[in-house]
C-alpha cells in the first residue's frame, strides 16, 4: 500500500541516525511503541476499509428509498406517514445489510480487524508494563496474579466453612 511504501521509505531515511544510537533499553521501547504505532495506522485503515464498506451500503438503502419513493410520487401516491417510510427504510436496510454481512469480504475483513484489535490490546499493554517494570506501581499481570489468588483463597475459605458447619451438626 501507499502507507507501506511511505514507511519504509521514512524508515530508510532515518537509518543512519537510528544506527548511530547505542542499543539500550530506551531505544528498544522507542522501536517497539514505533512498531506497535505502525500496527495502529495499519489497524485505523483497515478500520475505516470496513466502515466505508457499511457507509456505501447504507448509501444505496437511502438511493433504493428515495428511488421508491419518487415512484410512489410519481404513480400518485401521497406520503402521510413517516412511520410507514421507517418501516420501508427498515426492510431496505435489513435486505442490503444482510447481504453485506453475509459476504465473505466483509467477513473476511472483520475476522482481519478483530485479529489485529487484540493483537494491538496485548502487544500495548505488555509494552506498557515494560515501560513501568521499574516504577514502583502494580502492573495489570502481577494485579491479575493478585485477583487470582484473593479468588481462589475465597473458595478455599468457603469451602472450609462449609466442611466446618458439616461437622458441628
Amino acid at each position: 500500500t501507499a502507507y507501506t511504501n511511505w514507511y519504509n521509505q521514512v524508515n530508510e531515511a532515518a537509518a543512519p541516525f537510528t544506527k548511530m544510537m547505542t542499543p539500550n533499553q530506551q531505544t528498544k521501547f522507542a522501536q517497539e511503541w514505533s512498531d506497535i504505532n505502525n500496527r495502529i495506522v495499519e489497524f485505523n485503515m483497515k478500520n475505516a476499509e470496513m466502515q466505508y464498506m457499511i457507509y456505501s451500503q447504507g448509501a444505496k438503502v437511502m438511493d433504493k428509498l428515495a428511488e421508491n419513493v419518487a415512484k410512489k410520487v410519481k404513480d400518485g401516491a401521497e406520503i402521510t406517514s413517516i412511520l410507514d417510510l421507517y418501516n420501508e427504510w427498515m426492510n431496505i436496510s435489513d435486505k442490503v445489510y444482510v447481504n453485506l454481512f453475509e459476504s465473505n469480504d466483509y467477513s473476511e475483513l472483520m475476522a482481519e480487524v478483530g485479529a489485529m484489535q487484540m493483537k494491538l490490546r496485548k502487544d500495548i499493554e505488555l509494552a506498557t508494563e515494560k515501560m513501568f517494570a521499574d516504577v514502583p506501581v502494580a502492573t495489570r499481570s502481577q494485579m491479575d496474579e493478585v485477583y487470582k489468588t484473593i479468588y481462589e483463597l475465597k473458595k478455599r475459605v468457603r469451602q472450609l466453612e462449609k466442611m466446618l458447619d458439616m461437622d458441628s451438626e
